[in-house]
């Protein structure tokens, strides 16, 4: 049986959803976003390589977010609130907006890799890459980003 061309978007939904709630958001908000994310990627299909898919779905999910956080101030429920973020919704905010300045591969792979915890072996399937290619891009991303964080404390 041959892959469909929705096969992927799929797999992809969940992963985007799962995105999503990972950084607090409302369970309807990660969907809408998520379905978001696919609709865009499904506009631009033919623009894209299918073994690209993941990747710009990513980086269009992390766009979305930013948007997101952007234009709604944060509301906190009261069983959320005992479960207080690690990280500040202004240091979250922060950090998408340093990674949508990198390179898509880069950020996806920070992403992947730091930020979910995924394994070299995992996102390299994820991506359609080699582990040393993820290693690499990783190494990559975590040189620009520290450029960029030094050229902010500079001034």
């Amino acid at each position: 049986m041959e892959p469909q061309p929705g096969d992927a978007f799929d797999e992809l939904w969940p992963q985007l959803y799962r995105f999503f709630l990972r950084r607090s958001l409302p369970p309807e908000d990660a969907k809408d976003l998520a379905q978001e994310s696919l609709l865009r990627l499904w506009r631009r299909r033919h623009d894209v390589s299918p073994q690209r898919h993941a990747a710009y779905a990513y980086r269009i999910a992390q766009h979305l977010l930013v948007d997101h956080l952007r234009r709604r101030p944060p509301v906190v429920s009261i069983e959320a609130a005992s479960n207080v973020p690690a990280q500040p919704p202004e240091d979250r905010v922060h950090t998408l907006y340093l990674l949508s300045r990198l390179p898509a591969s880069q950020a996806m792979v920070i992403e992947l890799r730091l930020l979910e915890g995924h394994s070299v072996e995992v996102v390299a399937g994820m991506l359609h890459r080699t582990p040393a290619s993820v290693k690499n891009l990783q190494y990559r991303g975590l040189q620009a980003l520290r450029t960029m964080l030094q050229g902010e404390y500079a001034e």
